[in-house]
C-alpha cells in the first residue's frame, strides 16, 4: 500500500521568485506589458507578505485562487498590500497575508484553514470562493479525484 498525504495547495515557504508571463499568456491577456517582471516573496509559512512588511498581532489572511494570488499584478497593487495600506491609512494596525494559490478549490481552502491557520487564534479570514470548483466537480470522483493538479490527496497520478 502506498502512502497518501493531504495536500496543502500553497506557495512554497521562503519563496523569492520573479515571474515573467510567457508570450502565449501575453497574447491571451489584456493589460500586461511585455518584459515586465513580477516578484513573489513568501515568509517561512508560505504567506505572501505585503510590500509594507508590517508586523502586527492583528492578522488578516486572504484565501482563494489565482485572483487572490495575483502573480501578474505589481506587488504594490496585490490585494493583501492594498488592504494593508488602506487599513493603515485608516488608523488600523493589521498585517495582511495572501494565501491565494492558482488552481485552488474549496476543499483546498478548508485544508489550509484546518491544517495551517487553525492555530492562529484571533486572526481574520477573508475567503474568495474559487471558480476552480467547476473543474473539480466535472471529475467522476469530484473533490476526491486523482488529477495531478486538482487532487487534494497525494500521490495524484492521473492527467
Amino acid at each position: 500500500m502506498s502512502k497518501r498525504y493531504i495536500r496543502l495547495k500553497e506557495l512554497m515557504p521562503n519563496l523569492s521568485k520573479n515571474y515573467i508571463p510567457s508570450e502565449e499568456y501575453l497574447d491571451l491577456t489584456d493589460g500586461l506589458r511585455r518584459n515586465e517582471v513580477y516578484p513573489i516573496k513568501t515568509d517561512a509559512f508560505g504567506n505572501q507578505v505585503s510590500i509594507l512588511e508590517r508586523e502586527s498581532i492583528n492578522k488578516i489572511y486572504l484565501l482563494g485562487a489565482s485572483t487572490v494570488e495575483s502573480i501578474y499584478i505589481r506587488p504594490s497593487a496585490r490585494p493583501h498590500t492594498y488592504l494593508e495600506r488602506l487599513l493603515l491609512e485608516s488608523g488600523y494596525d493589521y498585517s495582511v497575508f495572501n494565501l491565494g494559490t492558482s488552481g485552488t478549490h474549496t476543499l483546498s481552502i478548508i485544508n489550509i484553514i484546518i491544517n495551517k491557520i487553525g492555530n492562529m487564534k484571533g486572526s481574520t479570514l477573508i475567503i474568495t470562493l474559487p471558480s476552480n470548483d467547476l473543474s473539480v466537480l466535472s471529475f467522476k470522483k469530484n473533490y476526491f479525484n486523482s488529477h495531478y493538479r486538482f487532487s487534494s490527496v497525494l500521490p495524484a497520478l492521473d492527467k
